[in-house]
């Protein structure tokens, strides 16, 4: 299952097509993306998005984007400890902010600033890929991402697509 979930991001990330855009529920997808990704029972995700807001965006690229971010967030946690896990999503200004933040012990200073790359990562069962896809599926829809270990602990990454690509 491994080999053919890393073929499928490896193969995702070599497609130059543009996104094929609908407008969704984020709100919806966030929950379903909750419903997908395995995680111990200690962990809760909670989902924190603004009622109503709506995206335009290839709906199956963004739910890969944060299934990939869900379970990069559960494995920062760790299996022996119990954490959250938060996916925000909300307007800020001309933008629509989607996030999802954990309470591990943050990102790798050292690793931080390549983590977007691929075969990067800083655990020692990852490949690597996971936020190489993410950020592949925020060009292709014309999006900013970013990854930060806030004042508070954890990591968080944070995708902004601009107003004309999402809101109400």
């Amino acid at each position: 299952q491994v080999a053919k979930e890393t073929i499928t991001q490896l193969l995702e990330m070599t497609r130059d097509r543009a996104a094929a855009r609908a407008r969704f529920d984020l709100a919806a997808l966030a929950a379903e993306v909750v419903d997908a990704v395995p995680r111990p029972p200690d962990v809760g995700v909670v989902v924190a998005v603004t009622p109503g807001l709506s995206l335009d965006a290839e709906r199956s690229l963004l739910s890969r984007a944060l299934a990939n971010l869900v379970a990069n967030a559960v494995a920062a946690i760790g299996p022996e400890r119990p954490g959250r896990v938060t996916i925000e999503g909300r307007e800020d200004g001309d933008e629509v902010l989607v996030a999802v933040a954990d309470d591990g012990p943050g990102f790798d200073p050292e690793i931080l600033p390549r983590g977007f790359e691929p075969l990067v990562t800083g655990r020692p069962d990852g490949i690597g890929l996971g936020l190489a896809l993410v950020r592949n599926v925020c060009e292709r829809h014309d999006a900013r991402v970013s990854a930060e270990n806030p004042p508070g602990g954890g990591g968080r990454v944070t995708m902004r697509f601009g107003r004309g690509e999402g809101s109400r």
